[in-house]
């Protein structure tokens, strides 16, 4: 998910041992080379569908919401609850 203000800042998850972590990526040289950021670690459960928030200021505490996954089969259905950051 890419951040709406900003199309140089990207939000994904990746696996990571045995879970999903979000990760934020960003650029300034037309997408060419991508400095990468850990939002989370060492989670026992998965990190899933990272999603910026539309109007964040650069000093906002919360820029981004995802889910933390109880149970997760697709996406229909599912048990989570919705992580901040």
């Amino acid at each position: 998910m890419y951040r709406h203000e900003n199309a140089n800042i990207v939000y994904y998850s990746k696996h990571v041992g045995d879970v999903f972590e979000i990760f934020k990526a960003e650029t300034n040289n037309n997408w060419k080379i991508w400095k990468g950021t850990t939002i989370t670690s060492n989670s026992k459960k998965d990190n899933f569908r990272p999603f910026s928030i539309r109007g964040a200021g650069k000093n906002d505490k919360i820029q981004i919401l995802w889910m933390y996954n109880d149970r997760y089969d697709n996406y229909t259905n599912f048990n989570a609850r919705i992580k901040i950051s």
